[in-house]
Parts: structure tokens; sequence; C-alpha cells
């Protein structure tokens, strides 16, 4: 008979990191949001205004292998990410 560990909530971890290694065969506990600002001039008022934008690049969630890792290491240097939160289980 083969037994199986039983990943449990008293088992959950979950960290911070930005080192590919650490992440790699776990699954994003945040969801990786890009946020920018940008200014544009009201047309009413003429006033320059500003807005934050948010663009979400990955949910939490998700597994991540070889391709979604690729991903996260592009955004990292593409889009200034610094790091991301990972579990070892799927919430």
């Amino acid at each position: 008979m083969i037994y199986t560990k039983v990943e449990t909530r008293h088992l959950y971890l979950e960290t911070e990191t930005s080192d590919p290694i650490d992440m790699y065969g776990k699954y994003l506990a945040k969801p990786i949001v890009k946020t920018w600002k940008e200014q544009f001039i009201d047309q009413d008022t003429k006033e320059q205004v500003e807005v934050e934008r948010r663009e979400l690049l990955m949910e939490s969630g998700t597994f991540i292998g070889k391709d979604v890792l690729a991903k996260i290491q592009f955004f990292m240097q593409a889009d200034g990410i610094e790091s991301v939160t990972v579990s070892n289980q799927r919430r």
C-alpha cells in the first residue's frame, strides 16, 4: 500500500520570493498585478490629473511550471515586478 502525504490547511506555507528556484513547482498565493500611473489633462477643467492603472498579469492559484516561470521572469525584468508570493497549496 502506498501512502501519500495529504496537504492540509495546517501545513500551508506562503512565502514571498524573487528566486526562480523557490517558485518552481508551487502555486501563486496572490495575483501578479502590474501598476503604473498615467497623467492626462481633464477636458472640462484643463487640469492635469493623475490616474493609477492596474493590469492583472496572472491570477492566484496558478501552478508555476516551466512556461509560467518563464513568464514571471519576463515580468520581473520588463515590467518591474520585484517579487511574487507563492504557496505549497492551491487556494
